[in-house]
This record gives C-alpha cells, structure tokens and sequence, in this order.
C-alpha cells in the first residue's frame, strides 16, 4: 500500500513519511523471515543447495543498497 501512495502527489514530508514506513515495513518482513529461517533449521526442515556464484557480483548486490542509504 505504501508503493501504491509513494505515486500520488504529496508533500515533501508526507513523502519522506511514507518512505520511512516502507523501509520498516521491508525490516520486519526481513525480521519474521529470519526467525521463520531458524525455526526451520531447529527443525531440521532446511535442505540446503549448491549455487555457483560470482563474489563480485554478490557483494555489490548488498552493498549498492546500503551506498545508496548511506548517500541519503
């Protein structure tokens, strides 16, 4: 809902309000998931995969995001 209202006209501070909700709301998503990812592994229900990868390309992923809050 907070994708959908970020695209209608707002003032400066509703915006950044808005902004600040959706980025709380992706961390306790972030958090629920996590927890759920450690219960299942106290249950023993993960199965694990091998997936080849690229180092570089996997550490810009995560650190272009944080550049980007970092700059803001």
């Amino acid at each position: 809902m907070t994708a959908f209202a970020l695209d209608r006209a707002m003032t400066p501070a509703q915006y950044e309000d808005l902004q600040t909700i959706r980025s709380q709301a992706e961390s306790l998503l972030t958090s629920v998931n996590d927890i759920l990812d450690f219960s299942k592994i106290e249950q023993r229900h993960v199965e694990l995969e091998s997936v080849p990868f690229v180092l570089a390309e996997a550490v810009s992923e995560v650190v272009t995001p944080l550049a980007v809050a970092v700059e803001e």
